[in-house]
């Protein structure tokens, strides 16, 4: 075999691991999620900004989001909030105007969101959206 191959090989064995080693937990089921989060919202994301980390590579540690809560199902939470994503393979990465259905957890301070759980936008966890609602009920 040629390098160029095996390094690409070795590559990809090392990036599918790293993404892989991101999602900890056995059970990312909405119901498992609902009971290890400190919030459930839905909420607009309207700033973002990003925190410096001088031993990040790059500089930056993560990026703080700032989002306009329309609706809490679990937790007390005001109507604005920041949301902490790591500049890591964890990150949860979030955009401008878009709404999202948010799982979140406490980090460094700050409400952040799993990767790997239910968390996203809420026109694409529309059934997730549902069993929310319905734990909420309860």
């Amino acid at each position: 075999m040629r390098p160029a191959p095996i390094a690409a090989l070795l590559l990809g064995c090392v990036l599918a691991r790293s993404s892989a080693a991101a999602c900890l937990l056995s059970n990312y089921s909405v119901a498992a999620e609902w009971a290890r989060s400190e919030a459930v919202i839905v909420a607009t994301v309207r700033s973002q900004r990003s925190i410096s980390d001088a031993a990040d590579p790059e500089g930056i540690g993560g990026t703080v989001y700032s989002v306009s809560v329309r609706q809490a199902f679990r937790g007390s939470v005001a109507k604005s909030v920041d949301v902490y994503s790591e500049n890591s393979s964890g990150r949860f990465d979030l955009a401008i105007g878009q709404e999202y259905l948010l799982f979140l957890y406490r980090e460094r301070g700050y409400l952040s969101a799993d990767p790997c759980g239910n968390s996203g936008l809420t026109r694409n966890r529309r059934s997730a959206l549902k069993e929310v609602q319905r734990l909420s009920s309860k």
